[in-house]
């Protein structure tokens, strides 16, 4: 709170002789009170004091704050425990005090260890919570739908080299042209890719113009990428078991229907001749950025 007082004012001093019937205004009597009664009555000098007291932690104090620095060791304005009930009725109050008090009465019970070995939090994850506790009601897809690149025009073209060393996040096939994304498994298919990407499955990793391409299927349909390799979103934004990322239906979605599961929704995009490289059937509300794809 703040504390200020009016003033530079001179002493005002109090002659408490002037309250006596006149009888007793005697100047011995005068002399007496002047040098006794007097002196505990008069007010003191006063000065302006523009600053804080009280404690300075928590969010309100600021490094630019003034505080009136005292000399008393009292913990008036310490805070304490406030109770409600559901009327908002306070119930209980504990000030520092009452705390202070009750170590005394029962030092030789009180048990330093419980109240100072430990502290107490509350835990909020990022998660969505009906996800965590309603988990066996959900479908889980282990992991996105992969998009086919069929290559015929050309020859020799090699996505990793254009992706890697010349820093390019678009690719063109006979079907369309698009930004690769993160997290996208694509195949590269068609006589004109390079004979060491060719029939291979790769896991895009990145952000624009920093994009790696690393093999997760080999030739032979055997995925060869290692769970023990560990990526995370630092480090290039690659998949691993470490996170768990959440995925919900798209209903807008042309593959989405009344009765169809997760798995049918990944088959009829995966048969799907005319499909996009950018697989639309789920949402993934916890990503911070392009969360439908």
């Amino acid at each position: 709170m703040s504390k200020k007082k009016a003033g530079h004012n001179p002493v005002n001093n109090i002659k408490t002789s002037n309250f006596l019937p006149g009888v007793f205004q005697t100047e011995l009597n005068k002399n007496w009170l002047d040098s006794t009664v007097d002196q505990l009555v008069s007010k003191g000098p006063l000065e302006n004091i523009n600053s804080y007291i009280g404690s300075r932690d928590g969010k309100v104090a600021t490094v630019i704050d003034n505080y009136l620095e005292t000399k008393e060791t009292k913990n008036q304005l310490q805070p304490g425990i406030i109770s409600y009930n559901k009327e908002k009725e306070v119930t209980n109050v504990i000030t520092f005090d009452d705390v202070a008090h009750s170590i005394n009465e029962n030092f030789s019970t009180y048990n330093y260890n419980a109240a100072y070995a430990s502290g107490k939090y509350s835990f909020n994850p990022p998660i969505d919570i009906d996800k965590f506790s309603n988990h066996v009601d959900y479908h889980w897809v282990e992991e996105l739908p992969v998009y086919e690149s069929v290559l015929t025009t050309g020859s020799n073209v090699n996505p990793i080299t254009n992706i890697q060393t010349n820093g390019k996040s678009t690719l063109t096939d006979d079907n369309n042209t698009f930004i690769i994304e993160n997290n996208m498994l694509i195949k590269f298919t068609g006589a004109s890719w390079h004979a060491d990407v060719l029939n291979k499955t790769y896991l895009v990793a990145g952000s624009v113009g920093k994009h790696k391409l690393y093999e997760y299927i080999d030739e032979n349909d055997k995925r060869v990428y290692q769970n023990e390799v560990k990526h995370s979103e630092d480090n290039d934004g690659a998949w691993h078991n470490n996170i768990l990322f959440n995925a919900e239906p798209n209903s807008d979605s042309a593959y989405w229907n009344a009765s169809a599961t997760p798995q049918d929704v990944v088959d009829a995009y995966n048969i799907d001749t005319s499909k996009l490289p950018l697989f639309d059937g789920f949402n993934f509300p916890q990503t911070d950025s392009n969360n439908k794809y």
